[in-house]
């Protein structure tokens, strides 16, 4: 390798000036990067400015399109009329109908008719006399036009034409074909065309198009529908030449194109692009000075390094004395483990050994549910004194000081001891115990309490996860390569739940679980099968896993055969005097209606997935007169309310098989308040963050395990009485108006509170009410009035509503989430007072009836009042156009009308009975609202009669709404001939005959205007 040297005064004029040019260098390649950052920025930047344009455009295009093609349709109605019912149409009649047209949209200057495409009518006519007989034909353009607006059987839209004095227009005609008898419509000949005058400006207002306000400048090309080939009628030429964002707008025979920029012209900097530079060259600046710092003093920098080196000798020489103090501080654990355990067994002992003795009937005979009792204090001491067994013998084995007693044993006794000490972990599972180890199978070296403890620890992991089918205890003889010894494998095999594959290294470990988390299926320390690998290990063997998730899982254990096979005598019959553990039997828990005999004000659902849990709460509430119901898991608790039971308070455990208590919360919390079902989480997990999440996800309280009873009660005490004053309250501030407002409770609610939501309601009244309260006393006024609501008053709320207010007879009802539901409700409501009359009638009273109006919109909710007294009420128009829909029943003759808006919002319409009953304006309302009977709530007969004549009244209806009032009447006749009972039909009639002898105004369309209630 060839080294070049330098000069003695060019090395050091490089090394004096190479800080400067690394800096110079440093700083050049930062601005670069800035150029090309302010450069991506400047191409986004045009990018969303010209997106932001397209934006509003859009918006505009719509406007427009809708605007244009909303008024071009209003010509369908003359289209039809001439088509279908009179080819011969007169001009009075055509300025009529065209009158009517008109008033349905503005910016409309007039209609007119081309029979034969020659203009024959005229609206207005008055002014354009001079336009009858015109031809447009004799205009080269429109010629064409026509031509291929015949042809092509589509409108043509004209202009903008400068109609002096009317002014700058665009003229829309379409072609009308004759509809022959029995025929398609428009399938006939071609009779002429029919033409709107539409205003531009108006056009143009309604699309936004001109507004001092808009930040953009517009522009129209396209005359006579020629899209961009056309000439521009809107906006300035220079508009197109600005490189705008274009838009085409659809025509039925072209196309105009839309064209913006903005008002103050295309932007040329991105307005962050300064402070890009002003950052970047600060960044610049910062960079040079640095990397000049850093190249001119590398005495300083390895000065620093040296010191960082110290500065890490010092802080490992402080982690290994840590680490000492850690080691010394884990061994001062394990001895205090130790130590601790010791001193439980002493107590644990005796609480056992008293259990049992009382059990056996050392103090006299106990009543069965004492012994069960007894027999679960026993199950759960000897559950603690596994646990303390093993953190006893974990402590021994990691400081090696455990000792074992070898002597030739026989396995197959063992296992029958051991498998019927495990027998009460069974429970209700359809779980068998199988010993299939051959009586001929030979002694092993073993010391006799290890290896029970090794069986007692597979065994008892192999019932906890297992839910049906068996286990199973096998051997057989293996040889081992490393030994002469030959050894006995010992398998026991299950069929549960299995482990996965990457499980099976760590299961052995120190507290290591398959599944650590709060919803795990099944408790434990994970200290078993470390002890047990440990004690496997100390005796010579060795364990083995095989699993299958969901099959099941074999644990294979290897132990020395004996070299003696002459059975000791202390060995024949092992642990004889060991006393048989006492089986929990399910069904002896004590029972909801075991609990008191009196009759229990207060219903608690316990959930706990421990059964000793669920007893001593039964066994401690049973003592207050609570009716309890019990749950096994968070599961089964929701399945238990889903079917309807609805408890006063939940004593909730939190860490359960498969859904924890937190999750069980959140989900009752998604339909029920805090202040309908408190909730009262019971735990052993007391952490400040365990009560902040049961807190967080709906609980009411918590009390950490063990608990003090009397503290157990007051809390419970504390809840029911404030559940006791929610619910009272709930019988005048409905829980639904809670929930909707978003409160917990009723405490929660201030003074002004609101909420706007589309909800449909009902509005229901008695009929002849005052008549028949005047018949009666005030004792049997009420007693009436709540006999009636008690009866349809469930109904509204099976059907998800919640009733608002009763206003003496009558009922607003609010439904949240369908209209479907509400007319069911309405429904229902009209078959449970069917069924109300005929328990009247044999009573000796007279039937009564109800109206029932509906209207689904937008709603506001609130509360209204002042600080001392408030109540919740609900304003809207929507409840005062159900309330006078109500009315109108009295006046049609109907059980239940409903609004257009209702009907259209009904996701299956067609599975109900309705027909059209007419066109109102109501008191209070200016807007012509559409009406329609619902008589699914009719008698069957009444409603067979109806759905036999709706076609036909809905015919007389339309020949009414077109004055024709003779046709209509003869119709009207012939359903009240069918269905005397008929009021709807009655009343039509009533109003042909008027007309026929008054006439009707000039503007009469055929709306009812109804100025009572």
């Amino acid at each position: 390798m060839i080294q070049v040297r330098l000069p003695p005064k060019l090395k050091h004029l490089w090394k004096r000036n190479l800080p400067l040019l690394a800096a110079s260098c440093a700083i050049a390649g930062v601005l670069a990067t800035v150029a090309i950052v302010d450069h991506a920025e400047q191409e986004r930047f045009r990018e969303q400015e010209r997106a932001d344009v397209l934006n509003q455009l859009s918006t505009h295009r719509a406007k427009l399109e809708a605007a244009l093609n909303q008024r071009l349709f209003l010509t369908r109605g003359l289209l039809s009329h001439v088509s279908v019912v009179d080819p011969d149409i007169t001009q009075p009649e055509f300025e009529r109908l065209a009158q009517t047209i008109a008033s349905e949209s503005t910016g409309i200057r007039g209609f007119s008719l081309y029979k034969n495409s020659v203009v024959s009518h005229m609206y207005p006519l008055k002014g354009n006399e001079s336009a009858i007989g015109f031809d447009p034909r004799t205009i080269p353009d429109e010629r064409d036009a026509i031509a291929r607006s015949i042809q092509n059987r589509k409108t043509i839209v004209a202009g903008p034409i400068n109609l002096v004095p009317e002014g700058i227009a665009f003229i829309g005609r379409t072609p009308i074909f004759l509809t022959p008898p029995n025929r398609p419509p428009e399938s006939g000949s071609y009779w002429g065309m029919v033409g709107i005058i539409i205003e531009r400006d108006t056009l143009f207002k309604e699309a936004g198009l001109i507004d001092s306000s808009t930040p953009l400048q517009y522009a129209l090309r396209g005359k006579d529908g020629l899209g961009e080939k056309g000439e521009i009628f809107f906006g300035k030429p220079q508009t197109f030449q600005q490189n705008p964002v274009t838009l085409n707008i659809t025509l039925p025979n072209g196309s105009w194109q839309l064209a913006a920029v903005p008002l103050t012209g295309w932007s040329s900097v991105a307005p962050i692009s300064r402070w890009i530079w002003l950052g970047g060259s600060v960044l610049a600046l910062a960079t040079g000075s640095l990397i000049f710092i850093l190249v001119s003093a590398p005495t300083r920098l390895q000065s620093a390094v040296e010191r960082a080196t110290q500065e890490l000798r010092e802080s490992q020489t402080a982690l290994e004395r840590a680490n000492q103090e850690l080691t010394h501080l884990d061994q001062l654990k394990d001895e205090f483990l130790a130590n601790t355990s010791h001193e439980l067994r002493t107590p644990l002992n005796g609480i056992i050994g008293i259990a049992e003795s009382l059990v056996d009937g050392a103090t006299g005979q106990l009543p069965d549910i004492t012994n069960t009792n007894l027999a679960m204090i026993a199950s759960a001491g000897r559950r603690l004194s596994t646990l303390i067994n093993d953190i006893l013998d974990f402590s021994k084995l990691k400081h090696q000081t455990l000792e074992l007693q070898i002597k030739p044993t026989e396995v197959r006794a063992i296992v029958d001891v051991v498998l019927a000490l495990s027998r009460p972990l069974i429970g209700k599972k359809a779980l068998q115990l199988l010993n299939s180890i051959h009586p001929e199978t030979p002694l092993i070296d073993a010391d006799e309490n290890r290896l029970q403890q090794i069986l007692y620890n597979l065994i008892g992991n192999a019932i906890k996860f297992t839910e049906t089918g068996s286990v199973e205890v096998s051997a057989e003889i293996v040889d081992n390569p490393q030994n002469p010894t030959p050894f006995l494998a010992i398998t026991i095999a299950d069929t549960g739940i299995g482990i996965p594959e990457e499980r099976f290294d760590r299961i052995f470990e120190s507290f290591e679980q398959a599944d650590g988390s709060t919803a795990r299926e099944y408790g434990g320390t994970g200290l078993g099968l470390a002890v047990t690998q440990q004690l496997v290990q100390l005796h010579g063997g060795d364990i083995q896993l095989t699993s299958i998730v969901g099959e099941g899982s074999q644990f294979t254990f290897t132990l020395p055969i004996s070299a003696t096979q002459i059975q000791p005598l202390s060995t024949k019959h092992p642990i004889q005097s060991l006393a048989k553990a006492p089986e929990l039997i399910q069904s002896s828990l004590i029972q909801p209606d075991s609990i008191s005999t009196q009759s229990p004000e207060f219903k608690i659902l316990i959930v706990d997935d421990e059964p000793i849990n669920l007893q001593v709460l039964a066994n401690l509430l049973s003592l207050e007169n609570y009716s309890i119901t019990q749950a096994n898991n968070g599961i089964e608790a929701l399945e238990t309310i889903e079917q309807g039971f609805q408890p006063d308070l939940i004593l909730l455990d939190v860490m359960m098989p498969r859904m924890t208590g937190y999750e069980v919360s959140e989900k009752l919390r998604e339909k029920f308040l805090p202040s309908e079902i408190p909730i009262v989480m019971l735990t052993a997990k007391n952490q400040v963050s365990d009560l902040v999440e049961g807190f967080r996800v709906g609980a009411n309280d918590y009390l950490a395990k063990p608990f003090n009873k009397n503290e157990l009660f007051a809390r419970i005490k504390t809840h029911l009485r404030l559940t006791k004053i929610n619910t009272a309250y709930g019988r005048f501030v409905p829980q639904d108006f809670l929930r909707f407002l978003k409160r917990d409770s009723i405490v929660d609610v201030q003074l002004g509170d609101n909420l706007q939501t589309k909800m449909s309601v009902l509005f229901s009244d008695i009929r002849s009410f005052t008549e028949l309260s005047e018949r009666m006393t005030p004792q049997e006024n009420f007693a009436f009035i709540n006999s009636y609501l008690g009866r349809v008053s469930p109904v509204i709320r099976e059907h998800n509503g919640f009733i608002d207010k009763y206003i003496g007879d009558a009922v607003m009802a609010l439904f949240p989430q369908s209209p479907e539901e509400a007319l069911n409700a309405a429904i229902a409501m009209q078959q449970q007072v069917r069924l109300y009359n005929q328990d009247r009638l044999k009573s000796g009273y007279a039937a009564i009836s109800i109206g029932i109006g509906l209207h689904t919109g937008k709603v506001m909710l609130g509360t209204i009042g002042e600080v001392q007294r408030m109540e919740s009420t609900v304003i809207s128009d929507a409840v005062n156009l159900a309330s006078r829909l109500e009315g109108l029943t009295k006046l049609y003759g109907s059980g239940i009308i409903i609004s257009s808006e209702t009907l259209c919002q009904l996701e299956n319409f067609d599975r109900y009975k309705y027909r059209f009953l007419d066109r109102v304006v109501v008191k209070g309302k200016k807007q012509v609202v559409a009406i329609f009977e619902v008589y699914d709530g009719d008698t069957p007969v009444m409603q067979q009669l109806k759905s036999q004549t709706k076609t036909q009244f809905e015919e007389a209806i339309v020949w009414y709404s077109r004055q024709n009032f003779d046709r209509a009447r003869q119709m009207f006749e012939a359903v009240l001939s069918a269905n005397p009972q008929d009021r709807a039909a009655e009343l039509y009639l009533q109003r042909c005959h008027q007309y026929q002898q008054e006439g009707v105004r000039e503007d009469w369309n055929g709306v009812a205007v109804l100025l009572n209630k």
